[in-house]
């Protein structure tokens, strides 16, 4: 949680800055009104941010976990889980995990593609709430380059897709190549 919380945090360094000057700018606040108010939306966003990271973590675990159940079956699983081999559990998991990078049977690989998958669909459902109310409150007055504009963004969320999913696949390999590194030179 605490990582995921630090994960968050990064979006202070431009959300503090952005709505301290928004709030100062467009509505005419004085600064001590406009600091609490961006103060005030830097933490909400630090808590829903940390939330949905956390929801992505969870769904990483839950699916890895079903994953491994699948492959090494059950008994295996609960004695890997078990306190005095959690080491063991890991290195196993790596180990059997070993996939290609569209390998959905590795549990490694669907358990990344799932958080991937998750956050596509969060995506997705937002942009068809917009397009949808769009089309509504425009219906026949648009053009051709707003239609091409809605099929860009829905193909830049499908490629996106992808792009998440290669990008955290190798950065899980990146970091489990080091583990095995440092784990050689102990």
């Amino acid at each position: 949680l605490l990582l995921c919380g630090g994960l968050a945090l990064t979006k202070l360094i431009y959300l503090l800055p952005y709505t301290y000057n928004y709030a100062l700018l467009s509505y005419g606040y004085d600064s001590v009104s406009g600091l609490l108010i961006s103060v005030g939306v830097g933490v909400g966003y630090t808590l829903l941010g940390t939330g949905y990271a956390y929801l992505l973590y969870i769904m990483i675990l839950k699916v890895g976990r079903r994953a491994l159940e699948k492959a090494n079956g059950k008994a295996a699983t609960k004695e890997l889980n078990s306190v005095p081999t959690k080491g063991i559990a890991t290195q196993s998991f790596i180990k059997k995990s070993d996939g290609g990078i569209l390998d959905l049977s590795s549990p490694r690989t669907a358990a990344i593609f799932s958080a991937c998958f998750l956050q596509f669909c969060i995506f997705l459902i937002a942009e068809l709430v917009e397009i949808i109310v769009y089309l509504a409150e425009y219906a026949g007055t648009y053009r051709a380059g707003e239609i091409l504009y809605i099929v860009a963004s829905l193909l830049t969320l499908f490629v996106g897709l992808f792009a998440t999913h290669f990008l955290n696949f190798g950065i899980i390999k990146l970091l489990n190549v080091k583990d095995d590194l440092q784990n050689e030179e102990h």
